[in-house]
């Protein structure tokens, strides 16, 4: 995991996990367009978004794999119980395609 230094994150910025990148980054706002959040359920999603004052507009909760489809290259967080999900791999399989197709 990479080391911030504080002058590296501006407020307003979020750490999150990027499926363009092995390791977690800084996802600047104004660069930000949606957030695609693979969690155990909505609920799950929601609250992490309120946690990190991410108005709900910016977030696509992915209920299924198919909410991935057409993307290119999105940013992803993981939250919650979303190891647990029965869909996870046919999830990761989308984002492949989605990395690929960027």
């Amino acid at each position: 995991m990479p080391e911030y230094k504080l002058g590296d994150i501006q407020a307003g910025d979020y750490v999150i996990l990027d499926t363009s990148k092995s390791e977690p980054g800084i996802v600047r706002r104004s660069s930000m367009s949606k957030i695609y959040v693979v969690a155990g359920n909505m609920q799950q999603a929601k609250y992490w978004a309120s946690e990190f004052r991410i108005p709900t507009r910016n977030i696509v909760y992915v209920s299924s794999p198919n909410v991935l489809r057409g993307t290119s290259d999105p940013v992803v967080a993981y939250v919650g119980t979303y190891a647990e999900r029965k869909d996870l791999d046919k999830i990761y399989e989308m984002l492949k395609i989605a990395r690929v197709g960027a």
